[in-house]
């Protein structure tokens, strides 16, 4: 009798282990369970001509459901040989999408969810301000900025 509720309980745990995981899949809309483990990654770029500057932005997003994302913001390119992330020199934002605007002469004014980590020697002839949202009233507006072209996003393409 006492293996009996065991095996039973066993069995209710992993079905509804199944169970969660289809209602994810059928909610999120994963296209395929290959492609939930696989993560995802998408390279954006900002020249700065004038100063012969370029910012490198690599968006990540991993995860079973796509959940988990992370931007890096780096003067190096990501795409060249042996680039990896390095704490002292590039920015990591951890969320799904940053905004930015353009101010004179040459400052770049970030907005993000979260601070991002700082690296301890950023070096770019292009000033960073970063700015951190705090309410969604201040998101409706950076979206409405978004909208009539003041304001452009970073982050994987919808």
């Amino acid at each position: 009798m006492k293996n009996m509720k065991k095996v039973l309980i066993y069995f209710g745990f992993s079905l509804l282990l199944v169970l969660v995981f289809f209602a994810g899949y059928l909610y999120y809309g994963i296209k395929s369970v290959d492609s939930a483990f696989k993560p995802h990654r998408e390279l954006q770029i900002i020249k700065f001509s004038s100063l012969d500057e370029t910012l490198y932005f690599e968006i990540n997003q991993w995860g079973l459901l796509g959940n988990h994302s992370s931007i890096t913001l780096s003067t190096e390119d990501p795409n060249g040989n042996g680039w990896k992330y390095d704490a002292n020199r590039d920015y990591k934002f951890m969320c799904d999408e940053i905004f930015y605007k353009f101010q004179k002469p040459f400052t770049l004014i970030i907005y993000s969810k979260a601070e991002p980590y700082k690296p301890k020697s950023f070096i770019s002839k292009v000033d960073l301000v970063q700015r951190v949202i705090h309410s969604r009233k201040e998101k409706i507006l950076i979206t409405d900025s978004l909208e009539e072209g003041e304001v452009n996003r970073i982050g994987l393409r919808l």
